[in-house]
């Protein structure tokens, strides 16, 4: 599936998008601004005049692959940028992801039915004892029926607690948030066949990189089990790129050029081609290469990235198949092979 994003003074934006789609790349503020329109598009945003003034007062659109208006309602629309967006969707208030979470597990009508009822008669019992007329006009009053909607906003709060002791969120280390997140998305979507797109901005800026393999893991694991579950994420600059057999074609790369990945054997197969040693990287090695490489694809930077020799060739191959005419210098030092062995000694 494509999105080809309405951009206000250049090309669509071309994006290949899967069950899991990141977005790299050194021009951040195409990225941002991709981020931007996703957030507004489908977070169901009513656009301002000046809003609309960049787009000569037309309602910006994402275009399918075949053309066709995406629909701004064809997904439930989540976006993390911060904890502070996490916290708001563990909260009950409608729209939130605990709200429809809490609808759709739990059954309280009969509960509901029975609060109503009481209401009733407490109703009942105020009215017998007001006595409030004038002339033929008599004053009473009458009551709402609760509904579970205001009953989750209203009457709850989430709590979090360790050891039987309450805990603010912001306390709950960032690790077990993102897994709370995912464990009530999990149990949404059992109940639902709803598509739900969720958008991660940075989030790996406020956990481990091992904290955040297992969170590319689970993720893995969700859009597996339900085939209506998408995720978007933006990696950060120094983060984690994942990039995988399954998944990598849906890596896009915003810098000078846009484009995305392909399947991780057509590229190894390609790159090993150009290779100008016989000491190719195993397949392995070069999936990991990929990962450290690709967000620094298809820019002329200025002050060029920290990478091994062998990323080096890698990122200079991968820009000459993708027609990128730019190639990064590895440095050379005299005492390289000193250095070397400074790394490889014990002491």
């Amino acid at each position: 599936m494509k999105f080809f994003v309405q951009h206000p003074y250049k090309e669509r934006i071309e994006l290949n998008i899967g069950a899991i789609t990141q977005i790299v790349g050194q021009n951040n503020e195409l990225k941002y601004y991709t981020w931007q329109i996703l957030n507004w598009y489908f977070g169901g945003k009513k656009y301002s005049s000046e809003d609309l003034s960049i787009f000569d007062y037309e309602e910006p659109t994402i275009l399918d692959e075949v053309g066709e208006i995406v629909k701004r309602n064809s997904y439930h629309y989540i976006d993390i940028s911060s904890f502070k967006d996490l916290l708001e969707q563990i909260e009950y208030k409608k729209g939130t992801l605990a709200h429809a979470y809490l609808r759709k597990i739990v059954d309280i009508v009969a509960h509901l039915e029975r609060i109503n009822e009481q209401v009733e008669l407490i109703e009942e019992t105020m009215n017998r004892h007001i006595n409030l007329n004038c002339g033929q006009v008599e004053y009473h009053l009458e009551n709402r029926p609760l509904t579970l909607d205001q009953l989750l906003t209203k009457n709850f709060s989430p709590f979090f607690t360790i050891d039987n002791m309450n805990l603010s969120f912001e306390w709950v280390s960032n690790t077990d948030k993102l897994s709370l997140f995912l464990e009530m998305l999990d149990g949404l979507l059992s109940q639902t066949t709803e598509k739900y797109l969720i958008v991660l901005k940075y989030i790996d800026s406020f956990v481990s990189e091992e904290s955040y393999t297992i969170f590319y893991k689970q993720i893995c694991q969700l859009v597996k089990k339900y085939p209506n579950l998408t995720f978007i994420l933006f990696p950060s600059d120094q983060g984690y790129l994942k990039i995988d057999e399954e998944n990598s074609k849906f890596v896009n790369i915003l810098s000078d050029q846009v484009e995305h990945l392909y399947d991780v054997e057509f590229m190894y197969e390609s790159v090993a081609k150009h290779y100008p040693s016989n000491n190719f990287p195993t397949r392995e090695d070069f999936r990991i290469s990929l990962e450290t490489v690709t967000p620094y694809l298809l820019t002329k930077m200025l002050r060029q990235p920290s990478l091994s020799l062998v990323d080096s060739v890698v990122l200079n191959i991968l820009n000459q198949l993708f027609h990128f005419n730019y190639r990064i210098r590895y440095p050379q030092t005299s005492d390289e092979k000193l250095l070397q062995k400074f790394l490889e000694s014990k002491n």
